[in-house]
Parts: C-alpha cells; sequence; structure tokens
C-alpha cells in the first residue's frame, strides 16, 4: 500500500502543481511539493530526496512494493490525498475496489449484488485488519474522554476513524480541562498557556496545547483576554 500512497501522492501533485504554475512540473519539483506538504500537514520534515528515491522505487516494474519507514509521512501523504490517516486510505484503495472488483466477475441482479457486495466488503474488512495488524509497525492512539492514550490497533475495539499516528508529544502535552480564573494564561515570555474550541455540541472547550480540536478537527485557537474575561472569569465579577 505504501507504494500506491507514493505514485498517488506524486500524481496529485503534478496537477496540483500545474494548477498553479501553467506547466508540468519534473519529479524533482514534486517531490519538493510534498516534501513542504509533510511538513505543513504533520510538523514533519521529510527531504525531497529521500520522496524521489522512493517514487524511483515505485514506478520500478520489479518492485513489487516498498515501505515507508516514519509513520509520520505515511499519515501525511495519506491526509494530503484526502484521507483521514493510513486505514483509511486502505479502506478506500484496497478492501472496497476489490469487493467490486470481484462482483464485476459475476452477471446478477443489482439488488442481489448489493447484498452480496456488503458481503464481501464485510469479509474483505476482516481479512484487510488481521493483515493490517500483523505486517504495521505503527504507534497508535485515540482520544480518551481528556487526552490523547497509546493503544494496539483493534477494529472491533475502536473505530478506524479514532485512531490517530502516536505522537509523544501529544500524549504528554495535549490536554482537555476546565481552567479556573487563576489559571496560567500565559507563560512568563508573555507566550499563550491555553486554547479553545468548540465541541461538537459548540460547547468552549480548553486545551492545554495548540493543534485540532478532538472531535471536530478544527484548529484550536489561542486564549484572550476577551475569552478569559467572558466566559472563565465571570464568576468572579
Amino acid at each position: 500500500m505504501h507504494k500506491q500512497i507514493i505514485l498517488k501522492s506524486f500524481s496529485k501533485a503534478e496537477v496540483d502543481i500545474t494548477k498553479l504554475s501553467g506547466k508540468a512540473p519534473s519529479n524533482s519539483r514534486c517531490a519538493i511539493y510534498l516534501s513542504d506538504e509533510i511538513y505543513r500537514i504533520n510538523n514533519f520534515t521529510f527531504g525531497e530526496r529521500s520522496l524521489r528515491d522512493l517514487y524511483k522505487l515505485a514506478i520500478n516494474t520489479e518492485t513489487s512494493s516498498i515501505e515507508i519507514k516514519q509513520p509520520q509521512v505515511v499519515d501525511a501523504l495519506c491526509k494530503y490525498l484526502g484521507c483521514e490517516d493510513f486505514p483509511d486510505f486502505y479502506f478506500k484503495h484496497s478492501v472496497a475496489s476489490k469487493a467490486r472488483e470481484e462482483l464485476n466477475r459475476f452477471n446478477i441482479s443489482a439488488k442481489k449484488k448489493k447484498n452480496i457486495f456488503v458481503i464481501v466488503l464485510t469479509l474483505l474488512i476482516t481479512i484487510a485488519t488481521i493483515v493490517y495488524i500483523s505486517i504495521d509497525k505503527a504507534r497508535w492512539m485515540i482520544w480518551q474522554k481528556d487526552r490523547y492514550v497509546e493503544v494496539d490497533f483493534d477494529a472491533e475495539k475502536y473505530q478506524v476513524k479514532q485512531y490517530k499516528i502516536y505522537k509523544e508529544d501529544r500524549i504528554k502535552n495535549f490536554n482537555r480541562i476546565k481552567p479556573s480564573c487563576n489559571y496560567p494564561f500565559y507563560n512568563e515570555n508573555g507566550s499563550v498557556n491555553l486554547w479553545y474550541g468548540k465541541n461538537k455540541d459548540k460547547e468552549l472547550e480548553y486545551f492545554t496545547d495548540l493543534g485540532r480540536h478532538p472531535e471536530t478537527g478544527k484548529t484550536l485557537k489561542p486564549i484572550t483576554k476577551y475569552m478569559i474575561d467572558k466566559y472563565i472569569c465571570v464568576e468572579t465579577e
């Protein structure tokens, strides 16, 4: 699947760059573009030369598969391709497509095809999950109540969309809290020490680090004096 990620990423980069510049880019230019995207999405540095080497392996017909050793790169490229993460990419580009290919081999009615598709898809998802767990070495985390916790990949225990690539700084520094008026909203150098955002119920929630809201995926905003006075210290007024 990593081979597909690289090929599709370079293909999309070529389209994106062509739209921006008006001319088709070289493989090297695509690699630079993807390197920038990886940093933008996951704040992770991965050089254009490494991407170019992976692409050379991917387009080699004698290479059946390749491995991207950095899970942050896999995660960023999957997001660049419009997927939530690697499991989402795997499902969209492998499991579902295989189910449709199998059904197209048979001349059956649309209604029966739909029912069989569900059965075949379920079986393929089960098989794919088992294979994925056995071969993938990435570490995972999910959001539980007020923090991220590291977990093993288990499609029966958690929904696939709950899984995020493990990030140590998220485990250590990113928590949801209920700050009082005495909370240290700013560091000694004046930088912000609290961020906020609304959950799916439009309720304000507060977090100890910059990032995206675990439920909505929207970027959190830095706290301001206005927000402190209006929503946090309101009881002391």
